[in-house]
C-alpha cells in the first residue's frame, strides 16, 4: 500500500521529534539533555532543538500564513526560528525547555497535516497545492534538517575528549588504478525530476556535453589514505590558491573527522563516534578544498554537475547516494530561472562561493537523492558528508 504525501510527512515529523530526544540520540554521555538540545556543536551549525522550532515555523510560514492567511501565529515565531533573523550562535539561548518545544510541536504539526487535508480558500493560492506541491516541499525541507541534525551529532564526537579509542584493523592506503567509465558526447537532460523540483532544479534544459570519462565509483577511505601519505597536504601544486591559503592557515593536515589512536593508527569520526574506517567505503568530510587536490593529485579532476547528473542517468555511478560529491563547478541559475515559492532558498547563494554536491548521502532521505538535487556549500565545509568521484 503506497503512502500519502501527508503520510510521508508525518513519518518526517516523528523523526525530527526523536532526534531531539535523549533516547535517540547518539552522543557523548557527558553531556546532558538539555545541553545536546540547546548547545552549538560546530560554528556553522544550529543548536539540535533549534532544527525542530524552525521546522515547525516554516509549517507555519507555508501552511497557515500562505494558504489560510492566518499570518498571527508565524508573526509571533519569526523572531525566534527565521534563519534571517537569529545569528546561529543565539539560537540555543532562545529555546524554550526541551519537553515544552517537543509537547507543542507535536500539537502544531498535527493540526498542520489536518489543515493540508483541507482545501485552502482562493484561487491564488491553487499553485502551491498542485499536485501537492506545498506538501512535498515541507517533505523535501524537513528532509534536509534530519541530514543536518545526523551531521550535527558527527560534530559533537568530533568535538569531544578523544575516549582512547583503538583501532581493530588498521586502514592501509590504496594505490590501485582508479577505474573510469566513458559517456559518449551528444545532448543531455539536466534538471526537473519527476514529481517536485526546487527552484535551482528548472526549468529543465538540453545540455551539450563533449565526450567524457567518469570514475566508477567515489574515492575510497584507502586511496585517500594513499594521497595523505604521498604528501597530500605538504605539496603546493596540488592545491587552488584558495585551498592553500586555507590549508596553511590552519594547519590542516588531514580531513576534519579523521583521527589517529595511541599507537598512530587512523580512525573516523562520524555520527555515531568513533570508528575504525572501512578501506573500501567512500571517504566523507572532506572539503571542496581536498577534493580538488586529491583530484589533482591523481591526474584527474571533479566532474561539471551536468556531467555528473548525465552519467548518474545513464546508471554509471556505482554507490551514488553514499557520500555528497563535490562538483568542479558554483552553484548558478539555470537559464530561465525563476525564483518559487521564495527568493532566499536558492538566490542568495548564487554568488560564486559556494560549489555544487551531487547524489546524497547515507544519511539522507530518499526523497533527496534524486539526479537533479542540488546541494550547495562553500569551499571549506568540511562538516558535511561529502566525499569524492574523479572525471577525466
Amino acid at each position: 500500500m503506497s503512502t500519502s504525501p501527508v503520510q510521508r510527512l508525518a513519518t518526517l515529523q516523528t523523526s525530527l521529534i526523536k532526534a531531539i530526544l535523549p533516547a535517540a540520540r547518539n552522543c557523548p554521555q557527558k553531556i546532558d539533555d538539555e545541553e545536546y538540545y540547546r548547545r552549538q556543536p560546530h560554528p556553522l551549525l544550529s543548536p539540535p532543538g533549534w532544527h525542530l522550532g524552525h521546522c515547525v515555523y516554516v509549517e507555519c510560514l507555508w501552511i497557515r500564513s500562505t494558504l489560510f492567511g492566518d499570518c498571527g501565529l508565524e508573526r509571533c515565531l519569526r523572531d525566534l526560528y527565521s534563519p534571517e533573523l537569529v545569528p546561529k550562535g543565539d539560537r540555543g539561548e532562545i529555546l524554550p525547555p526541551r519537553e515544552e518545544l517537543v509537547d507543542w510541536a507535536e500539537r502544531l504539526m498535527e493540526e498542520h497535516r489536518g489543515m493540508l487535508k483541507m482545501a485552502p480558500p482562493g484561487a491564488a493560492r491553487e499553485r502551491m497545492m498542485q499536485d501537492d506541491y506545498l506538501i512535498y516541499f515541507l517533505i523535501h525541507h524537513h528532509a534536509q534538517h534530519l541530514e543536518i541534525l545526523s551531521m550535527a551529532n558527527a560534530a559533537w564526537h568530533a568535538a569531544s575528549p578523544m575516549d582512547g579509542y583503538r583501532v581493530t584493523s588498521e586502514l592501509s592506503p590504496d594505490n590501485s588504478i582508479i577505474s573510469f567509465q566513458r559517456l559518449g558526447s551528444g545532448r543531455y537532460h539536466i534538471g526537473d525530476d519527476p514529481g517536485f523540483s526546487y527552484d535551482n532544479e528548472l526549468p529543465r534544459q538540453q545540455v551539450e556535453l563533449a565526450a567524457f570519462d567518469i570514475a566508477a565509483k567515489p574515492v575510497s577511505n584507502a586511496q585517500y589514505l594513499a594521497f595523505i601519505q604521498d604528501g597530500g597536504y605538504q605539496t603546493r601544486n596540488w592545491w587552488s590558491g584558495a585551498g592553500w591559503m586555507w590549508l596553511t592557515r590552519q594547519n590542516i593536515r588531514h580531513p576534519a573527522r579523521w583521527r589517529r589512536d595511541a599507537g598512530g593508527l587512523w580512525f573516523e569520526i562520524n555520527s555515531d563516534g568513533s570508528a575504525d574506517f572501512i578501506a573500501k567505503s567512500p571517504v566523507h568530510g572532506v572539503t571542496r578544498f581536498e577534493a580538488g587536490a586529491f583530484a589533482s593529485w591523481a591526474r584527474a579532476r571533479l566532474p561539471h554537475e551536468f556531467e555528473w547528473e548525465a552519467a548518474a542517468r545513464a546508471g554509471l555511478l556505482d554507490k551514488a547516494g553514499e557520500v555528497w560529491e563535490w562538483c568542479a563547478n558554483t552553484f548558478h541559475p539555470y537559464p530561465g530561472f525563476g525564483a518559487y515559492p521564495y527568493r532566499e532558498y536558492s538566490v542568495p547563494w548564487f554568488d560564486h562561493r559556494h560549489f555544487v554536491l551531487r547524489g546524497g548521502c547515507t544519511h539522507s532521505e530518499v526523497e533527496i537523492k534524486r539526479p537533479a538535487f542540488r546541494n550547495y556549500y562553500l569551499a571549506d565545509a568540511g562538516y558535511l558528508f561529502a566525499g569524492i568521484r574523479l572525471a577525466k
